[in-house]
């Protein structure tokens, strides 16, 4: 059973999301602040936090920045639940990290349905990395040339660091001539040579195809040295 821990100052909202939740099978813990939630993901890491902004102490953006930059908990799909309903509010949420932001009064099928859709979501990404890890092959995978994400064995094949590379343009590390067969087709495979880094010239065989990541229709490359 998934497992949702609420970040919530307020009993009787703790309590209807703690009624909903639980009718659906899903393992509810609680914190009323940051300091005590801490120490909750600490002891068990749950699959989806739900959070208040306004919480005595350290707010809600602060507390999803904290979370989204330390290396055992940036991984949590954090989801706001507040009375502030301002676009302002919103875009602040999301660039602190979250996955989404539900206003209150809140509907609970509207809970349901979005902690449905970011758990599958999660778990996508999950077997993404366990299925990407297990190949010797390079996969890059990118959405009109930014590089979204990539598995360990690209960094070996190419020569880079993965934390360099992510948001990245694939001009970053391919040639123009390649770039521009990666962003013209979406289904094909071929041989080509590239100067990597200036440092040393290989031959990969490249496969592309697109492939629906996290929900979304997005591109992978998978590449193999054969030099």
């Amino acid at each position: 059973m998934e497992n949702i821990l609420i970040i919530e100052d307020e009993p009787e909202t703790i309590s209807i999301l703690e009624e909903i939740l639980s009718k659906k099978d899903y393992v509810v813990r609680t914190a009323i602040n940051f300091n005590f939630a801490l120490k909750s993901v600490n002891h068990v890491l749950p699959d989806l936090i739900l959070m208040d902004i306004a919480m005595p102490g350290i707010d809600g953006f602060e507390a999803c920045r904290q979370i989204k930059n330390d290396k055992k908990l940036k991984n949590i799909p954090i989801i706001f639940l507040t009375g502030k309903s301002s676009l302002s509010h919103k875009v602040k949420a999301f660039k602190a990290g979250a996955v989404d932001y539900i206003t209150k009064p809140f509907a609970s099928e509207e809970v349901i349905a979005r902690i449905k859709t970011h758990l599958r979501i999660q778990q996508e990404r999950k077997r993404y990395y366990a299925l990407a890890d297990a190949t010797s092959e390079g996969i890059i995978i990118h959405k009109q040339g930014i590089i979204v994400e990539v598995n360990s064995a690209i960094e070996t094949i190419l020569n880079v660091k993965r934390k360099r590379i992510i948001g990245k343009n694939l001009s970053n590390i391919f040639s123009k001539k390649t770039v521009q067969i990666f962003l013209n087709n979406k289904e094909l495979s071929f041989e080509i040579k590239e100067d990597l880094s200036n440092v040393r010239q290989v031959i990969l065989y490249v496969q592309m195809k697109p492939i629906n990541y996290m929900g979304k229709d997005i591109n992978m490359i998978a590449i193999q040295d054969i030099s």
